[in-house]
């Protein structure tokens, strides 16, 4: 356990084995709520220190669409990408507020 400061200073310079980390956005928002779980190059607040044109493909791609089910099938995708292809990170319930709001 170590104090705010050199704790958030570990995580930006990449000097830590595991973090916890929280991804609290002020609304539901599908595409918001994906960032944490992009590369750094994406997403600076994400210091898991990987690289994954595949995943920012799959982002992109999900971002851009406008047609609200083909979105939701983008998400899906990008989750299975991420938490199960891939894994750079463990996933802390992300999904759990789309459901509860109805919106995905």
């Amino acid at each position: 356990m170590v104090p705010t400061g050199p704790y958030l200073e570990a995580m930006r310079s990449g000097n830590f084995d595991a973090v916890l980390t929280g991804n609290c956005q002020s609304v539901v928002n599908a595409t918001l709520d994906v960032q944490r779980y992009l590369p750094s190059s994406v997403y600076a607040a994400n210091y898991g220190n990987f690289e994954d044109p595949e995943e920012i493909d799959l982002y992109d791609e999900m971002l851009r669409e406008t047609d609200p089910a083909k979105q939701r099938a983008l998400i899906r995708d990008l989750e299975k990408y991420v938490l199960d292809t891939e894994a750079h990170e463990i996933f802390l319930l992300w999904i759990t507020g789309w459901f509860r709001t109805g919106r995905m």
